[in-house]
């Protein structure tokens, strides 16, 4: 009987260690997941961190990039280009340059040629050259291409000999008859207009001038071609007012019989006006 309860003693002593082994085991196993699940958690972290930091930068990278292409298109293309310029802007002896580019009530550059200067003046005009009668072609040279549409005094002292407009050579006058210029239909096909109703438009002449008439229309974006009796040379010329000052009593003019420059600011008064014609781009 004590060998059987030896027995048994033996087999609950063993029963009690294989518990323990095994309660060892799992313990060991749960630390390995434990570690496992630690290891794992670290490198989620990075790369949630990587992936974060990629989410914040590649935007901002993406958008710095296309912001500095946008400066280089901004300022390196249009590098130099200034408004009223021609040194920039297409030769003014390229009669096939582009057409009109401002637009309607847009003030237009100021832009003068002189009759006397450049290639046109001794181009044949009427009974004489661009020099000595072309004021009229010349006049409107400036107004066109203070718009963008750059055509020279001899660009169009030949439209206006085409259309018989310079009284043709041989005529007995020596110019350019002004009302037959503001051809309407001509003007359309250039991308300009005429005003519906001129200034003045007075074939005797007409001492009597609306300065703020002329002002409303030039604050407006329009250009005046003007033909006048010119004391300065004793008969009638053709010279462009892009201003005036009521209160002044004085209007700002591109004469191109005064060489070289010949934009100034003159009284309005003393002068003998046959035509005044406002024009603009359409």
């Amino acid at each position: 009987m004590a060998e059987n309860q030896s027995e048994q003693n033996r087999g609950f002593f063993s029963r009690v260690i294989n518990e323990a082994n095994s309660g060892y085991n799992t313990y060991r196993n749960t630390r390995t997941v434990a570690n496992a699940g630690k290891q794992l958690g670290k490198q989620i972290g990075k790369k949630a961190a990587i992936t974060a930091t990629s989410e914040v930068w590649v935007p901002v990278v993406i958008v710095g990039l296309i912001f500095l292409v946008i400066i280089i298109i901004l300022f390196g293309g249009v590098s130099g280009v200034k408004g009223g310029d021609l040194s920039n802007n297409p030769s003014p002896t390229d009669s096939s340059s582009p057409g009109p580019t401002l637009l309607p009530g847009q003030k237009p550059n100021e832009v003068f040629y002189c009759q006397w200067q450049g290639a046109w003046a001794n181009q044949p005009y009427d009974t004489s050259t661009v020099a000595r009668t072309g004021c009229s072609p010349t006049s409107m040279a400036m107004i066109l291409s203070s718009y963008g549409s750059i055509k020279t005094p001899g660009d169009i002292s030949t439209i206006f000999h085409q259309n018989g407009w310079d009284w043709l050579p041989g005529s007995g006058h020596a110019g350019t008859n002004p009302w037959a210029t503001v051809n309407q239909t001509w003007l359309n096909s250039m991308g300009f207009q005429r005003a519906q109703t001129d200034i003045v438009n007075s074939p005797g002449g007409t001492t009597s001038l609306n300065l703020q008439t002329v002002k409303n229309y030039t604050d407006a974006g329009w250009l005046l071609y003007t033909a006048v009796y010119w004391p300065k040379i004793g008969g009638g010329h053709q010279i462009v007012i892009e201003n005036a000052n009521p209160s002044a009593g004085t209007i700002t003019i591109r004469d191109p019989n005064s060489c070289p420059d010949g934009i100034s600011t003159i009284p309005a008064s003393g002068y003998l006006w046959y035509l005044i014609t406002p024009i603009r781009i359409k």
